[in-house]
């Protein structure tokens, strides 16, 4: 790698980050093609461009840049998570479950596992039927079945 594109990574890493505080997806988004014109496969690059997208309500690019990002690391359970909440956001329900499913079948840590759990849970409150197989002994990890209602957590924007 030249100094040249390091220099640049770290202006872009530091821009990114400036960008991100702010919440201006806009610079996000150039922040981002800038570093991915040199590198398409820049990974954290991509989840800039993927958050971005997200907050702009452009599920269809987010779900375009998820599966870039799923191609490059397929065990990352997180991607798999915001493709599954892009199509929940388009209506593409069987697509959303399938998502959170192979999410839910990579997650290895607690934390992850109750962060996938709690999409799959919001899912199947939206569609009022169990979408996701799981072992039947994983108890709900929130009261959102019980309370009809969708989380914080849930990604679902309005």
């Amino acid at each position: 790698m030249s100094h040249s594109f390091l220099a640049d990574e770290e202006l872009w890493s530091t821009t990114l980050r400036q960008a991100m505080d702010c919440e201006d997806w806009d610079g996000v988004l150039s922040a981002s093609r800038s570093v991915l014109a040199m590198d398409p496969d820049h990974l954290v690059a991509l989840e800039g461009k993927a958050q971005a997208h997200w907050r702009r309500h452009e599920f269809q690019a987010a779900i375009d840049t998820a599966r870039k990002m799923i191609a490059l690391n397929p065990v990352e359970p997180g991607y798999l998570c915001l493709q599954g909440a892009c199509h929940q956001q388009l209506g593409r329900y069987v697509a959303a479950a399938e998502c959170f499913g192979r999410a839910l079948d990579l997650a290895k840590t607690p934390a992850m596992r109750k962060m996938v759990l709690t999409q799959i849970e919001g899912l199947e409150v939206l569609c009022g039927t169990r979408m996701v197989a799981r072992d039947e002994d994983t108890p709900p990890v929130t009261a959102l079945a019980a309370m009809g209602t969708m989380g914080p957590v849930s990604m679902r924007v309005n």
